[in-house]
């Protein structure tokens, strides 16, 4: 490159020329002198005359073409504040379109709407603010507006075909109860059998007729519905083994009062002694499926279980995947015995057992060894009477300090008799929202007997 611009201003020197044109390159030879030390130490010989036999190519350097300038700034129009923009009206056909001048009217004109109207789109536009609800937790120790009287007339209904055993308990339980009081009453059983709507109904027109309005119905699950339409015939009717809870697709008249045991509610504290790992093994009952039913709705299961009623051998039931579980036991007290001891045959040990009112009872510290019920907890809602009526129940061979159904109808009698008669109540258990709102308190099994936990 040195080379070639030393030539070209050579060439501009000698032709005494000052531009830049077509310039044809001579062929230059270079003559080493000797040196190695750059551009001062090359010589450069004379050109060839251009009579030379031997014609060499010549290289030619175009001229630039002239530098891109940029545009001129456009003038920008500006505007003087007092100089008001002018509108042409829009034309089709140079023909201006001319508005009718009764539709011409000011941008800003309100609307006018008649008093009562705006008045209505105020209301409902208006957002108030959101009321707190307050639960109603008003708790009551009698029932109220019943009507006062001297003496009490009490019927009893029981179906025979299905708690048949409750027939002659339920009746012991009323009347050694109104004889501890000294109260003058009536009383009379009648037999609902299979809790047929035919049953049922030939059950309550019999009591009407001989003039009850105040009752204890014993009614099961399944049968509770047929009961509770017959219901505004009694100015009061008490049920001791359905929580309201549990009633289901039927109206509940004002005078029903309900005194089953809270299952919703033992479960969500029982859940407080649970782990991450919850289980349940139940039965093939209503109320093993019910009480498995509202575990899941509180708590996820990692697994659940159905022990049928014909099962004996438990070995294909229990295995290694309740190790560290809370497990849930939702089957009678000697199923409950016999699955625990299994789980201290096959060494497989839980992290807790856990159950509701259906097994605190004392079979279960009979039926089991301690290191079968060593991490056993109970929920329990009876509350021990009073001394004098628990010897009562002891000599008429009545249990209410462990059968809930027994307590239950005891504590019904207590209420209905104490509205009817003003007399004070035995039991402190109030009424709350049509049920009865027992205490819960958590047990745990030891040697002999339930330790209270709470």
């Amino acid at each position: 490159m040195i080379k070639y611009l030393i030539v070209l201003l050579f060439f501009v020197y000698a032709n005494g020329e000052n531009r830049f044109a077509e310039i044809p390159v001579p062929e230059i030879e270079i003559m080493d002198s000797g040196y190695k030390n750059g551009a001062d130490d090359m010589v450069f010989a004379p050109p060839k005359s251009k009579s030379s036999s031997s014609t060499k190519p010549t290289s030619t350097i175009q001229q630039p073409s002239a530098p891109l300038l940029p545009k001129e700034p456009t003038q920008l129009q500006t505007f003087k504040p007092d100089e008001q923009e002018v509108i042409s009206p829009i034309e089709v056909e140079n023909e201006p379109i001319n508005v009718p001048k009764e539709t011409q009217k000011p941008l800003e004109q309100s609307i006018s709407l008649p008093k009562s109207d705006i008045e209505q789109n105020l209301k409902e536009f208006k957002q108030e603010e959101p009321k707190e609800q307050v639960e109603d937790v008003k708790l009551y120790s009698k029932i109220p507006n019943l009507v006062k009287q001297d003496s009490i007339k009490i019927a009893l209904f029981v179906p025979k075909d299905k708690i048949g055993k409750y027939s002659s308990t339920s009746s012991t339980i009323i009347i050694s109860y109104l004889l501890s009081k000294g109260i003058n009453f009536e009383y009379e059983m009648f037999d609902v059998k299979n809790e047929s709507e035919y049953s049922v109904k030939s059950a309550v027109e019999s009591a009407i007729s001989k003039g009850f309005r105040v009752a204890i119905s014993l009614s099961t699950q399944d049968g509770i519905n047929e009961m509770l339409k017959f219901a505004n015939n009694f100015e009061s009717i008490y049920i001791p083994t359905v929580n309201a809870h549990d009633v289901r697709n039927v109206e509940i008249a004002n005078s029903v009062l309900f005194g089953g045991i809270d299952y919703k509610s033992q479960i969500a504290k029982l859940l407080k002694y649970a782990n991450y790992k919850v289980s349940a093994l139940f039965d093939d009952s209503n109320v093993g499926f019910n009480l498995t039913h509202e575990l899941k709705k509180q708590s996820e299961l990692n697994k659940e279980v159905i022990v049928s009623k014909n099962t004996t051998k438990f070995n294909s039931i229990i295995n290694y995947s309740f190790t560290d579980s809370s497990v849930f036991l939702n089957t009678p007290v000697v199923k409950t015995s016999l699955l625990m001891s299994q789980f201290t045959y096959l060494k497989i040990k839980p992290y807790v057992f856990l159950s509701t009112q259906i097994n605190y009872t004392p079979h279960l510290l009979t039926l089991t060894q301690y290191q079968d019920r060593d991490n056993f907890y109970v929920a329990n809602s009876i509350k021990h009477s009073n001394l004098a009526l628990s010897d009562m129940q002891k000599v008429l061979n009545v249990d209410i300090n462990y059968d809930w159904i027994n307590f239950s109808t005891i504590v019904g009698i207590d209420l209905l008799s104490a509205s009817i008669l003003d007399t004070n109540r035995v039991f402190d258990i109030h009424l709350k929202n049509k049920n009865i709102n027992y205490p819960i308190e958590i047990y745990k099994a030891s040697y002999s007997n339930f330790v209270k936990m709470e």
